[in-house]
């Protein structure tokens, strides 16, 4: 692509998970929100990539819908178990876990983290009681120089405390840490819808926390309430962002990004350096998971760095929620 395309007239508005998906692949997006170009592969998802038994996208699913149907709405330990073993039969009748030796084997790996899970879950809504039933919807005005662009979408997950404090309390929908132990690293490109939703509900007035309980053992992320100004600047930020990233395809990548950050950022020899070393590793990692996108745009790490805009990009769309993010 020589020349960027004119910016785009929105005759709808613009859903909340759309800007979510831009984040975490700008060039992706670009390829199919604004030319309806979609390549066949692997694309951006929310499923762990692990080794399991049944194939990565059926146990992520799986996994997901316990969380939802036990996690999430058992009210004590007896109903956690009573529950778990009620969906692990709803799964089975569908055929979902197979037979025999199987089926056993697939209970067993389903449930696995699930106690944990419950322990953190039912530990954040001590302090948040309240269960907010119905998802608040929101309408977000962005006036740009282009035009007005409306985000819109709901805020959901909410709980307040008796103080009348806000949270939006989620279970993860897939890992948030790579590899183990202290060297283990928070994915954060898996929290940027999450990072949206929690600018949106500041400027829509809420004084909110956003609370991610991740599935690994032990492992919370908390995203602290920010001043109104600040979230709108923020948000209006990533509007213009995803509107300049309809016209062309940005010189950046959500992974390589935090790569970049974390090789800046890092304990013992950090540096400029050792950003870009990190950040060409990653990206070459991505570049070998990509079907067709980056490879299309941008298919070298000298590419993608060529225009001197990466850095620019990372601090305007990635480095807040490293930043801010606490765990």
């Amino acid at each position: 692509l020589q020349q960027p395309l004119s910016v785009p007239e929105l005759t709808e508005p613009l859903p909340v998970e759309t800007l979510g998906r831009f984040l975490q692949s700008p060039v992706a997006a670009f390829f199919n929100q604004r030319l309806q170009i979609r390549f066949s592969g692997v694309e951006v998802s929310d499923t762990d990539n692990e080794n399991f038994q049944l194939d990565g996208l059926n146990h992520w699913r799986l996994e997901s819908e316990l969380i939802q149907q036990v996690v999430t709405k058992a009210i004590d330990e007896i109903e956690f178990l009573e529950k778990t073993s009620a969906c692990l039969e709803v799964m089975a009748a569908r055929g979902d876990l197979g037979m025999g030796i199987t089926e056993r084997q697939l209970r067993r790996d389903l449930q696995a983290r699930l106690p944990d899970i419950f322990r953190r879950y039912q530990e954040q809504t001590a302090l948040w009681p309240q269960r907010v039933i119905d998802p608040h919807p929101f309408s977000y005005r962005y006036d740009s120089k282009h035009g007005p662009i409306l985000l819109e979408g709901a805020l959901d997950r909410l709980r307040q405390n008796a103080e009348g404090r806000w949270c939006r309390l989620v279970v993860a929908s897939s890992k948030l840490l790579e590899g183990s132990g202290r060297n283990a690293q928070v994915r954060y490109h898996k929290l940027l819808t999450d990072w949206v939703l929690h600018l949106v509900a500041q400027a829509e007035g809420y004084d909110l926390l956003t609370t991610v309980i991740a599935k690994e053992e032990g492992k919370i992320i908390q995203l602290p309430p920010l001043p109104a100004e600040q979230a709108v600047e923020k948000l209006n930020c990533l509007l213009a962002a995803w509107q300049e990233g309809m016209t062309r395809p940005l010189p950046v990548e959500a992974e390589t990004a935090y790569a970049w950050l974390g090789g800046l950022y890092k304990t013992k020899g950090g540096g400029d350096e050792e950003a870009l070393a990190q950040a060409e590793a990653r990206y070459t990692v991505m570049l070998a998971r990509d079907p067709g996108y980056l490879n299309g745009a941008w298919p070298d790490f000298d590419g993608l760095m060529a225009s001197g805009e990466f850095g620019d990009w990372v601090r305007r769309l990635y480095e807040d929620v490293r930043q801010l993010s606490q765990g």
